[in-house]
């Protein structure tokens, strides 16, 4: 695969330090370098303008700068070492009027070598944010960001980060590079240029549309049959949950609600207990549960809990899940309803703003579907974030974004269904829109599954749930959701059903089949399913046969004695090592936790550490391998994050709907981002199948895409083909505002019998909407596609690819109707 985007094939070369001028310290600094210069097509930063301007408060930005010889052994390049523990550090600032009017996409390419590596999870760093104009980052204006790291043995390397700077009444948007904490590297030529560079193979009108096959490239097939093994046969232990107290015309008390909890768990022991096959039957009817514990099904075999249409309401937070399934083996749960009591906390509230004062920090919110008494309970709760919701069909419809957890809440007043609230920094609102204002998020999960196999879930819903409907961790494997839905009750204007995730797998040893569901009003993604990784800081302290793995959470990296851990390069190429874990981790912390997000985990192997290894090094744990994965004739609609999120191998996604998912519909990826998760390990074998996609990613997520391959890692952009053998063939795209396909990343990947229309003028279209996009990818089939195009003008279409970085790509022919 082509390098060069991610690592420059410039020749390492021995850098010689030509000057110091350690007396400059402060006065290197130029976050507006020189002048506005007249606007060309591509804007170079002058390097040697650093030691001729002095930035207005010199002592926030105290790095050194050296001269060092090019990497072509000639002219001077210029190395900056960041000495400061801040956490925030600036080396330029380039503003939109440095820049040509003619386009609002650009690329920066910034040609570099690190002599010294950042401490993970710090990073060097380019990005764009939009100002208001006091000089403060516009609120709800998404930001752009290029992370990455490196190491002085990586050599010199090249990334090119796409940007776009569209309008924004009232801002200005700004291109910066710097550096989180300390770090030294040396920059050859930073360039923002004009376009993203990429070429256009459009589709023929009227011609033909046919997929052709170049060397090397072959079909995937996705998931073999997943067979799940019913509770063993013979005679059937029926228990009755007769006990249960369920509502009558009025709910239930707390003390009934605490008291049916306690029954319910000696129900599932009794079953736990009881040899053979069982049937836990429950009674027709409402049921709440209070309690201070999760309900366990733990180490129990052969055993179906028939809900019979009853609904189980749950009305308080505690640490743990509604259902902890534990060491289970075929199991079924079916004809359940799970619901949460909103009167007691919220997940989440729809307000209309009123007005908003000229600072944009007091605003006065109605609660239309709310009385008096729920309005109050919004005031009282946490307001996580905000985003604006389409009011008839309650999803998220605008990429406009507030985060509040991380900054003093609002202060909040109620008074009949209004609140005025008054924020810490002005948000960018709008009066006459509504917008969801989410308290709950991972707060409690319905069931969460562990090291359990031939799971079946029929037929159970959620009508509210205050974090994940499922999460599945361990090694899990053989596990079925069959007609379960997410859904609001009829008449409901409830927000939110989830507070997050509708189905989450984290870890699990594969076999898996979500088949003929339905997902609607998600707090986030409808499904996620990969294996985890690790990328923290790897240290190796000297003594043989021991690392530390710093960042690393006990669930991010789970290992116990014989399992093997195998590690990569930072660029995620295989770095040659496997080692074999003996005994069991140490876990120290901040508090003791060895959940906290800053727990170092220390591990001791059965062979000698190699001294190969670097401190960026990732880690999987082979104990783990999310594989033969089936995703079909579901549903996915109306909801507020991605659709199908998937880093799995032979694995098929067929006959599903999506329509107005506000995300990417299918996202099939490897993320670590920070220390705020890492998951995936890429994909391979994979067929994505007569799906239809309608009106989706609203909110604009990878440039629009409606289905997005591709990686976000500390590297950088990802050279390495993560993501091989992927086929899609048949799916109907409609009303896309990005690119339907956009590739990164990839190897054998075939595109075949689209059929992609636009009849819907749209907000956020992109200039490759309904585009088939490729770049860092080889060994590519994308004939055989057909667009129709009735709007006026019509959109461009066919595939756009960037001819430096895509190798071996067979276009076919695709076709273009006529209206």
């Amino acid at each position: 695969m082509k390098t060069s985007l991610a690592a420059g094939a410039v020749p390492a070369l021995s850098r010689l330090a030509l000057s110091r001028s350690a007396a400059l310290l402060g006065l290197l600094v130029s976050l507006s370098v020189g002048a506005s210069p007249a606007l060309a097509a591509d804007w170079t930063w002058n390097t040697a303008l650093l030691y001729q301007r002095q930035h207005d408060n010199p002592q926030n930005y105290n790095f050194t700068t050296d001269w060092v010889t090019g990497s072509d052994g000639t002219g001077q390049s210029l190395q900056i070492t960041e000495p400061s523990v801040n956490e925030w550090n600036y080396f330029l600032d380039v503003p939109r009027s440095y820049l040509t009017t003619a386009t609002n996409q650009f690329r920066a390419v910034l040609d570099f070598e690190v002599v010294t590596a950042t401490v993970l999870p710090q990073y060097f760093w380019m990005f764009a944010r939009c100002l208001d104009v006091n000089g403060r980052a516009m609120a709800g204006v998404p930001e752009q960001w290029q992370r990455f790291v490196s190491e002085s043995a990586d050599g010199p390397r090249r990334i090119e980060f796409p940007i776009e700077f569209p309008p924004v009444a009232g801002g200005t948007w700004h291109f910066y590079f710097g550096c989180k904490r300390t770090g030294t590297i040396i920059i050859d030529s930073l360039v923002i240029k004009e376009g993203w560079d990429l070429t256009r193979e459009p589709a023929v009108l009227n011609g033909a549309a046919t997929s052709v096959l170049p060397a090397g490239v072959s079909a995937a097939t996705g998931s073999p049959a997943i067979t799940i093994s019913p509770p063993a046969s013979g005679t059937v232990t029926v228990l009755t949950a007769s006990d249960l107290v369920a509502d009558g015309a009025t709910p239930v008390t707390s003390a009934v609600a605490a008291a049916n909890s306690t029954k319910l768990q000696t129900w599932l022991t009794t079953a736990k207990n009881t040899a053979g096959t069982k049937k836990l039957a429950i009674p027709p009817g409402t049921y709440r549960f209070e309690s201070n514990a999760q309900l366990n099904i733990d180490s129990t075999n052969d055993l179906t809990i028939d809900g019979q249409g009853a609904t189980f309401i749950f009305q308080k937070l505690y640490n743990g899940a509604h259902f902890m399934v534990n060491a289970c083996n075929r199991l079924v749960v079916k004809n359940l309803n799970i619901d949460w009591n909103s009167d007691y906390k919220p997940i989440a509230s729809l307000g209309r703003l009123v007005s908003l004062s000229s600072d944009k920090k007091t605003a006065v919110l109605q609660f239309d579907d709310q009385d008096a008494a729920q309005t109050l309970r919004t005031a009282q709760a946490f307001w996580h974030s905000m985003h604006p919701m389409d009011t008839t069909y309650l999803y998220r419809n605008s990429p406009d974004f507030f985060l509040l957890k991380d900054t003093p809440q609002p202060a909040l007043t109620a008074s009949a269904n209004q609140i005025t609230a008054v924020f810490t920094n002005p948000l960018s609102l709008t009066v006459g829109t509504s917008y969801c204002i989410k308290h709950l998020y991972y707060e409690m999960i319905g069931f969460k599954l562990a090291s359990s196999s031939h799971v079946l879930f029929d037929t159970v819903n959620f009508y509210g749930v205050p974090g994940m409907g499922w999460l599945n961790t361990e090694e899990s494997h053989h596990l079925k959701w069959t007609n379960c839905k997410f859904l609001r009750r009829a008449g409901s204007r409830q927000p939110l059903i989830t507070g997050a995730d509708g189905i989450h797998s984290g870890e699990s040893k594969g076999d898996i089949a979500i088949q003929g569901c339905a997902f609607t009003g998600l707090g986030d993604d409808a499904i996620n399913l990969h294996d985890n990784c690790w990328q923290g800081g790897l240290v190796n302290p000297g003594t043989g046969n021991q690392l530390q793995f710093r960042n690393c959470p006990r669930h991010q990296l789970r290992v116990k004695s014989g399992d093997v851990i195998r590690f990569y390069n930072s660029d995620y190429t295989p770095a040659g090592v496997e080692l074999t874990v003996t005994g069991t981790p140490t876990y120290s912390s901040p508090n003791g936790d060895p959940e906290h997000v800053n727990t170092t985990m220390v591990v001791t192997f059965a062979s000698p550490v190699p001294s190969s290894l670097s401190p960026l090094s990732i880690a999987n744990n082979t104990r783990f391998e999310t594989k033969n994965v089936r995703i079909a004739a579901n549903t996915i609609m109306y909801t507020n994050g991605r659709g199908v999120l998937l880093s799995a191998k032979n694995a098929t996604i067929d006959s599903t709907y999506f329509r107005n998912v506000s995300a990417t519909s299918i996202q099939i990826t490897t993320e670590i981002v920070d220390t705020a998760y890492m998951e995936g390990r890429g994909a391979s074998n994979v067929l994505v199948s007569n799906n239809t996609f309608e009106n989706t990613n609203q909110i604009g997520r990878w440039a629009g895409a409606v289905v997005y391959v591709g990686a976000t890692i500390p590297w950088g952009p990802a050279d390495v083909p993560l993501f091989t053998n992927l086929t899609f063939d048949n799916n109907k795209f409609y009303n896309s505002p990005g690119p339907a396909i956009s590739l990164t990343s990839t190897s054998n990947v075939i595109v075949k019998n689209s059929r992609i229309e636009y009849n819907q003028a749209l907000a956020n279209v992109t200039p490759f909407a309904g585009a088939l996009q490729a770049i860092l990818s080889d060994d590519l089939a994308l004939g055989g596609n057909t667009w129709r195009n009735v709007l006026t003008p019509p959109n461009p279409v066919g595939i756009v690819f960037n001819p430096s970085t895509v190798t071996n790509l067979a276009p076919g022919s695709n076709r273009l109707e006529t209206p």
